[in-house]
Parts: C-alpha cells; structure tokens; sequence
C-alpha cells in the first residue's frame, strides 16, 4: 500500500493511516476500503475515504463547503437586496435589517420590526415578504383571549346539556361538504350517499342511499328524532334546523 503520509489534498494534508474495512457488493464480491486521518487547514482532523481523496471529492472537513454555502447565500442576499426600512407588514413597521445565523450556521436577513403594541421583534425577511408573521405576537394572544371570553359566554349561556353542545345541533354545511347537505356524504366506491348525524360524541349510521333527496330526508327525519326533543327540553331556538325541518317535510 502507497504511504501518503505527508500528502496534501485541498485543505486537507494526510497524518496517517487510519483503517481498513471490509465490505461486500450486492454481487457478493468482497472489496477493501482505505481510511487515512487527515489534518484540516482549519485545525480539526477528520478520516477521509483514500478514494475521495484522490478524486479531489473530499477537500475538507466540511468547512469548505460550510464557506461555499454561506457565500452562495451572501450572493444571493446582496443580488435580491431589498431595502424594507419604513414598509409595513400586518401590524410591524421594518427599522432595520440584521444578520443572523441559523441552525445551519448560515447568516440568515433578519429584520428588526416595531410592532404597534410597542414591542419590537426580530423578524426573518422572508417571513415578512410572505405574510407569515404580521405581529410581535400580540395577536395569537388576543386571539387566545377572544377564545377564553368564548368560553366563559358558552358557560354563561348554559349550552352544554346531557353531553352536547346545543349550538352544535344544526344543518349548517362545512366547507368540506361536497353534497350541499349536512350529514350527507357520496360514497365513490358504490355511488350512494351516505346519511349520518352525530349526536352526544356518537355518530349513528343512518343508511345509504341512491338518491341525494332520500339520504338527505333521512338526515332530516333523524334531526327531528335526535335535535329537537333536547332542544324542546332546554327551549333552545335553532334556526337553522328549524328551516332544514321546513323544507323535508
């Protein structure tokens, strides 16, 4: 085996040898790899494939690459340069940019933003120009308050009865409804339509059918079945179920 002991190879200069492996190809053939530990320009020492070595694909300990990155990123940064100094975004105001580096160790543009709360935030540029933030943080948590007086409106509104929400008894359709009618759903595997309805955390089967019209009585039937007697108990005014009543009858 030829020494390299000495040699040197982009930033890396060969120590001494490190080991040797054996390994197996899918063809069962058996093959040899050559480990050499390396001394890099930055000071840390790495082993390095023999093979890598010699085809110049391995040049470093990874430093070299780590540079290459943060140049191509500072390349593009100064290339697609905008200057945000006075621009608003949702409630933050841009002052001015700052460099950061990430959880790879690249310097990121980051900038610092005054919000209209009177806070300031650090900002990643691209977080900005998409929208994704628009606040120091102030609005998740007048969102959580909102959240929190719904709550306690519910609870003062006593709605909660054996189990369910009476607010939730209605006909309203989602927006990931396809048949224009709540607890209706079309079945691709046979063509049918399938009618449900939930009721006290339960969903219960109502059949299925091979008219929209017929599984969407069915639904309405059960409304009556299920809704009404607890809303009736409870004197709960549902408008919506009230028309969807209506129009099966």
């Amino acid at each position: 085996m030829k020494d390299y002991t000495g040699k040197k190879f982009g930033r890396l200069t060969v120590i001494e040898f490190d080991k040797r492996t054996k390994n197996v190809s899918k063809k069962g053939k058996i093959y040899y790899s050559y480990y050499w530990k390396c001394s890099c320009d930055c000071g840390k020492e790495t082993s390095v494939l023999l093979g890598n070595l010699i085809r110049g694909t391995t040049k470093s300990c990874g430093c070299l690459d780590k540079e290459l990155r943060e140049q191509r990123i500072k390349e593009k940064s100064e290339k697609n340069f905008q200057d945000l100094t006075g621009r608003k975004f949702g409630r933050l105001t841009a002052i001015k940019m700052e460099k950061k580096v990430d959880s790879q160790g690249c310097s990121r543009e980051y900038w610092l933003c005054q919000c209209e709360c009177g806070k300031t935030s650090s900002v990643l540029k691209n977080n900005l120009l998409k929208n994704k933030v628009i606040s120091c943080g102030c609005i998740v948590k007048e969102k959580a308050s909102q959240n929190v007086k719904k709550c306690e409106k519910y609870r003062n509104l006593n709605i909660n009865k054996e189990g369910t929400r009476l607010d939730h008894l209605s006909n309203k359709v989602t927006k990931q409804n396809t048949t224009g009618v709540r607890g209706v759903s079309y079945q691709k595997r046979n063509g049918k339509y399938r009618a449900y309805i939930y009721f006290k955390n339960k969903c219960i089967n109502l059949g299925e059918f091979t008219k929209l019209q017929d599984a969407a009585k069915a639904r309405a039937k059960a409304e009556k079945k299920y809704y009404k007697p607890i809303l009736e108990k409870y004197n709960y005014k549902n408008k919506k179920l009230k028309e969807n009543e209506e129009e099966f009858e």
